[in-house]
């Protein structure tokens, strides 16, 4: 299934979902983990790029390309590690289920890996009491 919809519309979704993901005094659950969630965030923010695009509005692309981007991100960054920290299965997951799962609690950012793995040695970090 298909939905049409203008960019504005688009632009509007996406920083919605956004503010609904990281402004929230609480984590919303069940979204904020929901690798569905991150899929459909990701590909609502996808569409809107190539719209731009497609319109010849690189502009607007470039503009939504550069937000997308992980970096500076460091409110963002702190409410993923304190969320992944909380977890109590944490600890039972592998190395790869825990990359995993911190892709889609950054989503629709682009995180490159060294960035995950970084980010999955804090929340181990922020797991253990300090000595």
């Amino acid at each position: 299934m298909q939905v049409e919809m203008e960019l504005s519309e688009l632009e509007v979704l996406v920083s919605a979902l956004v503010r609904m993901k990281f402004d929230e005094v609480e984590v919303p659950e069940p979204y904020f983990g929901s690798p569905v969630f991150s899929a459909a965030h990701n590909r609502i923010l996808d569409s809107l790029i190539s719209g731009s695009r497609r319109v010849g509005d690189e502009g607007r692309a470039r503009r939504w390309e550069e937000w997308r981007e992980w970096e500076g991100r460091d409110f963002e960054r702190q409410v993923v590690i304190g969320y992944a920290a909380s977890l109590p299965m944490w600890d039972d997951w592998s190395r790869d289920q825990q990359i995993e799962a911190l892709g889609s609690y950054c989503s629709p950012f682009s995180v490159a890996a060294a960035d995950l793995e970084e980010l999955r040695l804090e929340v181990d970090r922020n797991r253990r009491p300090a000595r």
